[in-house]
Formats: C-alpha cells, structure tokens, sequence
C-alpha cells in the first residue's frame, strides 16, 4: 500500500528553516505511524533542457530531499530516490508558473 505524502517545490527543502520544508517535516511524521515504512523520493523537472539534464536534475533533487529527511531523522535505509526528470508534470502549461510547479520532490510512503 502506497500513500502520497504530497509534491515538495525544490526550492522549499533547499532554504533550511522554510515554513513548507518545516510542513515537510511534519508530513514525514506519517511515516511513524507505519511499522516499517519506506519513503520513496521522487526527483520531478520541468520541461525546458534536455532528458539527459532533466534526469540529472530530477536526481539532484530527490537526493537533495533525501538528505533533509535523513536530517530530520528518518533512517537512510528506508529512504529510496528515482528521476523522472520531465517525465510526470503536475501542471502541463508552458508557463514559469507552471515549471516552478514540475520542479519538485514527491514523496510517497510504501
């Protein structure tokens, strides 16, 4: 059983003290309410650059989340990342706001 915590924009977990990566945080909390839970990252780009760097920065990101949430405490082992670069838009307008939108870390907890 899989449940989505929810999209992080990167920008959020990258400003340490942030009130959404603080909300992210909490969110993580679920996470003690499942015996041995897994948290899969997953590292989303927007579609301007190439898949290549796409991909890339889809994996700089989950990593980035990775790294916050082994920070607040959850175990590097339950923690795993993947890219999907451009891959899963949330938004598909071509527009800042919507690429600021596809630049993030989804969280979803097995």
């Amino acid at each position: 059983v899989a449940a989505a915590v929810g999209a992080l924009p990167f920008e959020d977990v990258a400003e340490e003290g942030d009130v959404a990566a603080a909300d992210a945080g909490g969110r993580i909390g679920v996470a003690g309410m499942f015996a041995e839970p897994v948290v899969d990252i997953e590292g989303d780009a927007d579609e301007r650059g190439t898949t290549d760097y796409n991909l890339q920065l889809g994996d700089n990101r989950a990593a980035s989340v990775r790294d916050y949430l082994v920070r607040l405490g959850v175990p590097k082992t339950r923690i795993s990342t993947i890219s999907y670069g451009e891959e899963k838009p949330l938004v598909t307008a071509g527009t800042e706001d919507a690429w600021a939108q596809n630049r993030r870390g989804e969280l979803v907890i097995q």
